[in-house]
């Protein structure tokens, strides 16, 4: 379990991609006969990673969709989501006629048509971040979180990871449940010390 968060987070998951070493620093194969404790180098782990990845990680990302953002979600989600829009003539006794033309809007989403906005957001709206990173730096703020989907290849990966960290996550359930422990500060600090850690062994002059 990671120290970051106590949990199988991206930490733990870059661990190993950039190999495996014994105890005095020799390659080795995970699961090796005769090997007893195995170690990765982060900073090989972080390069196996970018290139693996190109450089970006993703996740999802609950949306709430009203008339105002509706077409920015589309153009989002252009093989997914589509606003369809509907003319129709309604009695108003202001206008000269008695009746004006409104547009009223169905949706689809997924192959799946939803009459209102309040049905659509009930079933929820996702769209996808990108997430990118170029040092270890970048990444290392995401290490808590959880790597909610994930296909690798023999060159590339794509990695989604999720929405929020795994230590805010479960302080906030706890908090919901009427546990008020401070057990996050302890994993905000190992996260905080690491920096640190990084820059000096990494980003020295």
């Amino acid at each position: 379990m990671s120290k970051f968060s106590g949990k199988c987070d991206l930490y733990d998951h870059i661990s190993g991609l950039g190999g495996w070493y014994d105890k005095d620093g020799n390659p080795v194969q995970f699961g090796q006969e005769g090997v007893g404790v195995y170690y990765s180098d982060e900073y090989k782990d972080f390069l196996a990673f970018k290139e693996k990845t190109g450089g970006v990680i993703h996740q999802h990302i609950k949306v709430i969709v009203d008339e105002y953002n509706q077409d920015e979600v589309e153009k989002k989600l252009p093989d997914s989501f589509k606003v369809l829009r509907h003319k129709e003539l309604v009695e108003d006794k202001r206008c000269k006629e008695g009746k004006k033309e409104v547009t009223a809007y169905t949706y689809i989403y997924y192959n799946k048509e939803y009459k209102t906005l309040k049905e659509l957001n009930k079933h929820g709206v996702y769209v996808t971040i990108d997430i990118h990173f170029d040092t270890i730096l970048d990444l290392i703020p995401y290490y808590p979180y959880i790597v909610s989907m994930c296909c690798y290849s023999e060159d590339k990966a794509v990695v989604y990871i999720s929405d929020e960290s795994f230590v805010i996550e479960e302080r906030n359930r706890h908090y919901k449940n009427g546990y008020f422990s401070n057990f996050w500060e302890h994993y905000t600090k190992e996260l905080q010390n690491h920096y640190i850690d990084i820059v000096n062994e990494y980003f020295k002059e």
